[in-house]
């Protein structure tokens, strides 16, 4: 398996449930059409001692590289990333970070 980490907080003024709300549309509609495997979105309730750690996390899962790669294009395909729902959600949150994994 591998996936995609997005770690991010809602910008000032958008509550934490219109986020979450926007996130799942999105993320439901990527997973009905067979674009990525799986996902989980994590609301941190501690961040002990990582105190700048971003208020969500979202992992998405894709069956192979492959998998990931096809979806990565059909998100650049006529402008997926700036149209809504993904677009909203980029204009929705702030401290945006990125990393991949992949399952050992």
């Amino acid at each position: 398996m591998i996936s995609y980490h997005v770690h991010f907080s809602p910008k000032a003024g958008v509550s934490d449930t219109q986020l979450i709300e926007t996130c799942h549309v999105f993320l439901q509609q990527l997973k009905d059409c067979y674009k990525i495997h799986s996902y989980r979105l994590i609301q941190i309730t501690n961040s002990a001692s990582f105190q700048g750690l971003p208020r969500f996390q979202l992992i998405v899962d894709y069956t192979s590289q492959k998998q990931l790669d096809d979806s990565f294009e059909f998100m650049k395909n006529g402008d997926r990333i700036k149209i809504p729902p993904h677009g909203h959600i980029m204009e929705m949150v702030s401290d945006f970070k990125v990393s991949f994994s992949q399952d050992v």
